[in-house]
Protein backbone atom coordinates (compact mmCIF):
# COMPACT_ATOMS: atom_id res chain seq x y z
CA UNK A 1 0.00 0.00 0.00
CA UNK A 2 3.15 2.32 0.58
CA UNK A 3 3.42 3.07 -3.12
CA UNK A 4 0.08 3.35 -3.93
CA UNK A 5 -1.86 6.70 -4.28
CA UNK A 6 -3.35 7.15 -0.98
CA UNK A 7 -5.83 10.27 -1.80
CA UNK A 8 -6.97 8.34 -4.78
CA UNK A 9 -7.30 4.94 -2.63
CA UNK A 10 -8.67 6.03 0.20
CA UNK A 11 -11.17 8.09 -1.57
CA UNK A 12 -12.50 5.13 -3.71
CA UNK A 13 -12.28 2.60 -0.48
CA UNK A 14 -14.17 4.57 2.47
CA UNK A 15 -17.48 4.95 0.38
CA UNK A 16 -17.14 0.94 -0.47
CA UNK A 17 -16.70 0.19 3.61
CA UNK A 18 -19.85 -1.08 4.98
CA UNK A 19 -20.63 1.17 8.30
CA UNK A 20 -18.16 0.39 11.50
CA UNK A 21 -16.11 -1.80 9.15
CA UNK A 22 -12.51 -0.96 9.79
CA UNK A 23 -9.40 -1.55 7.78
CA UNK A 24 -6.57 -3.73 8.97
CA UNK A 25 -2.83 -3.22 7.58
CA UNK A 26 0.01 -5.50 8.67
CA UNK A 27 3.37 -5.61 8.41
CA UNK A 28 6.54 -7.81 9.11
CA UNK A 29 10.21 -6.95 9.52
CA UNK A 30 13.05 -7.09 11.90
CA UNK A 31 15.48 -4.43 13.54
CA UNK A 32 18.41 -3.25 11.52
CA UNK A 33 21.63 -3.88 13.36
CA UNK A 34 22.93 -1.29 14.72
CA UNK A 35 25.19 0.80 12.42
CA UNK A 36 23.70 -0.88 9.31
CA UNK A 37 20.99 2.47 8.84
CA UNK A 38 23.86 4.59 8.71
CA UNK A 39 25.41 1.95 5.62
CA UNK A 40 21.73 2.33 4.41
CA UNK A 41 21.06 6.14 4.26
CA UNK A 42 24.35 6.76 2.99
CA UNK A 43 23.99 4.43 -0.24
CA UNK A 44 20.13 5.03 -1.10
CA UNK A 45 18.82 5.86 -3.87
CA UNK A 46 15.60 7.30 -2.10
CA UNK A 47 16.46 10.84 -1.24
CA UNK A 48 13.21 11.02 1.20
CA UNK A 49 14.77 8.05 2.83
CA UNK A 50 13.44 7.50 6.49
CA UNK A 51 14.28 4.22 8.30
CA UNK A 52 11.89 4.82 10.87
CA UNK A 53 8.95 5.06 8.54
CA UNK A 54 5.70 3.47 9.47
CA UNK A 55 3.30 2.95 6.46
CA UNK A 56 0.05 3.93 9.46
CA UNK A 57 1.44 7.11 11.15
CA UNK A 58 1.83 8.49 7.39
CA UNK A 59 -1.74 7.70 6.90
CA UNK A 60 -2.81 8.85 9.97
CA UNK A 61 -1.04 12.10 9.89
CA UNK A 62 -2.64 12.22 6.03
CA UNK A 63 -5.80 12.14 7.50
CA UNK A 64 -6.34 9.27 5.67
CA UNK A 65 -6.92 6.28 8.42
CA UNK A 66 -7.58 6.81 12.22
CA UNK A 67 -6.20 4.04 14.26
CA UNK A 68 -8.66 2.10 16.30
CA UNK A 69 -6.00 -0.52 17.47
CA UNK A 70 -2.66 -2.64 16.85
CA UNK A 71 -1.38 -6.15 18.01
CA UNK A 72 2.19 -7.19 17.28
CA UNK A 73 3.56 -10.80 17.55
CA UNK A 74 6.62 -12.12 19.98
CA UNK A 75 9.48 -12.58 18.01
CA UNK A 76 10.45 -15.03 16.32
CA UNK A 77 14.22 -15.65 14.97
CA UNK A 78 14.98 -16.13 11.27
CA UNK A 79 18.29 -17.07 10.17
CA UNK A 80 20.41 -15.98 7.55
CA UNK A 81 23.51 -15.93 5.69
CA UNK A 82 25.32 -12.76 6.31
CA UNK A 83 25.50 -12.65 1.81
CA UNK A 84 21.98 -13.38 1.24
CA UNK A 85 20.90 -10.80 4.05
CA UNK A 86 22.87 -8.44 1.78
CA UNK A 87 21.34 -9.60 -1.18
CA UNK A 88 17.91 -8.70 0.37
CA UNK A 89 18.83 -5.44 1.21
CA UNK A 90 20.06 -5.20 -2.65
CA UNK A 91 16.72 -6.77 -3.56
CA UNK A 92 14.98 -3.30 -2.33
CA UNK A 93 14.19 -0.56 -4.96
CA UNK A 94 16.77 2.24 -3.04
CA UNK A 95 19.66 -0.60 -2.73
CA UNK A 96 19.23 -2.05 -6.21
CA UNK A 97 22.41 -3.42 -7.86
CA UNK A 98 20.98 -1.98 -11.52
CA UNK A 99 20.94 1.76 -9.25
CA UNK A 100 25.05 1.02 -8.72
CA UNK A 101 27.98 0.85 -10.30
CA UNK A 102 30.10 -2.46 -9.87
CA UNK A 103 32.40 -0.29 -7.67
CA UNK A 104 29.80 1.36 -5.50
CA UNK A 105 27.38 -1.84 -5.14
CA UNK A 106 30.43 -4.01 -4.32
CA UNK A 107 31.31 -1.10 -1.66
CA UNK A 108 28.12 -1.38 0.06
CA UNK A 109 28.26 -5.01 0.04
CA UNK A 110 32.01 -4.87 2.11
CA UNK A 111 30.57 -1.99 4.60
CA UNK A 112 27.12 -3.79 5.09
CA UNK A 113 29.20 -7.22 6.02
CA UNK A 114 31.22 -5.21 8.33
CA UNK A 115 28.47 -3.54 9.94
CA UNK A 116 26.39 -6.81 10.82
CA UNK A 117 29.99 -9.05 11.58
CA UNK A 118 29.49 -8.44 15.24
CA UNK A 119 26.19 -9.71 15.29
CA UNK A 120 26.77 -12.53 12.97
CA UNK A 121 28.06 -16.12 14.03
CA UNK A 122 29.73 -18.48 11.65
CA UNK A 123 28.39 -16.31 9.04
CA UNK A 124 24.91 -16.41 9.60
CA UNK A 125 23.21 -13.96 11.15
CA UNK A 126 20.17 -14.58 13.86
CA UNK A 127 17.40 -11.51 13.38
CA UNK A 128 14.19 -11.63 15.47
CA UNK A 129 11.21 -11.17 13.22
CA UNK A 130 7.76 -9.48 14.33
CA UNK A 131 4.22 -9.18 12.29
CA UNK A 132 2.48 -6.03 13.25
CA UNK A 133 -1.49 -5.48 12.31
CA UNK A 134 -2.82 -2.35 13.08
CA UNK A 135 -6.78 -1.57 11.98
CA UNK A 136 -9.01 1.53 12.22
CA UNK A 137 -11.13 3.60 10.29
CA UNK A 138 -10.64 4.84 6.82
CA UNK A 139 -11.34 8.58 5.81
CA UNK A 140 -11.77 9.53 2.42
CA UNK A 141 -9.55 12.77 2.99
Amino acid sequence: MHWMRWPELFGRLAPAMADGAVLAVGGHGHEDPPGLVDVIVRYSRSPDYDPDFRLVDALTEAGLFEPAGSASTEPVAFRQRVEDYVEYLHSTSSLAREWMSADEAAAFDREVTAAVAPYATDGWLDLPVTARFDWGRVHAG
